[in-house]
């Protein structure tokens, strides 16, 4: 928990919000965070290596990112939008009001196990946006992201998954962020969105036989199908799931047909759907407030 000094996990995930790009940087003085802006997105990799380390050889980025238009208001209102839904969020976080069990009594370590869960997802969504030269440690990270909001949202892997429900929480966004702050906060989301539909696109055997679903049998004898919707959140998983090595051992069959229908090609902003869910969590204190509390559960 050494993000609550200052802060440094917290703001973060705000200057990397246009990664591979920076806009603004931080200095730390005391309790007091300085921000200096630099009106406008600059480059933030370098193609040659800065450091022996870099030389190893490892998978970088495979798609070019078009730099995106900043406006002289648009840092001032990003700022601002993040701070104060980043009160909010740590707000409820610190309630000990709602880590509690049935019965309204105060327990220390489910409190502590929110805490610790809430600084780890403002860290992997870090990690994710400085990822831009090695996409194995982006994509841990991004598992690890979703892991995290699946605890503290109830949200599971598959539904984050979904491009229906990206969909619908970036509607959501577009409407609760100013204009400016737009600028600032989105670019990464609508980067995700497309990122979800190429994925989707890889199920090159359904382009070719022009079949809409994906059939079959499951480990029980009985028939299946699913939408390419579906199968992409499922990939998704199954992709997560493969963090421990493949070769599941529930639902073998339909891990099976997923890996043979795609072409295995993992575009390198899927992991901004880490940066959507980031900003719906700091948009939605109430569905946090719920999820943290559980009924009372420990």
């Amino acid at each position: 928990m050494d993000g609550v000094y200052i802060f440094e996990c917290y703001l973060s995930p705000l200057w990397g919000s246009l990664a591979p790009f920076v806009w603004a940087f931080p200095a730390h003085r005391g309790e007091i965070t300085l921000i200096y802006s630099f009106g406008r997105a600059l480059a933030g990799v370098d193609g040659l290596p800065a450091e022996p380390l870099q030389a190893i050889n490892f998978r970088g980025a495979s798609q070019t990112v078009d730099t995106p238009d900043v406006s002289p208001a648009a840092t001032q209102a990003a700022i601002t939008w993040w701070t104060q839904k980043l009160d909010n969020i740590l707000s409820v976080v610190s309630d000990p009001a709602l880590h509690t069990d049935k019965d309204g009594n105060y327990l220390p370590s489910k409190h502590l196990n929110s805490m610790l869960s809430m600084e780890q997802l403002f860290r992997r969504v870090a990690a994710v946006q400085r990822g831009h030269k090695d996409k194995d440690a982006r994509r841990l990270a991004f598992f690890s992201v979703l892991d995290t909001l699946q605890r503290l949202t109830g949200r599971d892997i598959t539904m984050l998954s979904r491009r229906s429900y990206a969909n619908k929480v970036l509607t959501q966004l577009e409407t609760a962020i100013p204009d400016h702050a737009q600028q600032i906060l989105l670019p990464a989301c609508y980067r995700a969105i497309r990122a979800l539909d190429e994925l989707q696109k890889g199920f090159f055997l359904t382009r070719q036989t022009g079949m809409q679903t994906i059939k079959y049998v499951s480990d029980k004898g009985q028939e299946r199908e699913l939408t390419l919707t579906e199968a992409t959140a499922q990939y998704v998983k199954l992709l997560r799931n493969a963090t421990h090595g493949f070769g599941d051992i529930t639902e073998r069959n339909r891990s099976e047909v997923l890996l043979a229908h795609h072409d295995g090609v993992i575009p390198d902003d899927l992991a901004f759907l880490a940066w959507l869910y980031l900003l719906d969590l700091l948009n939605n204190t109430d569905r946090l407030q719920f999820s943290l509390w559980a009924g009372g559960a420990r």
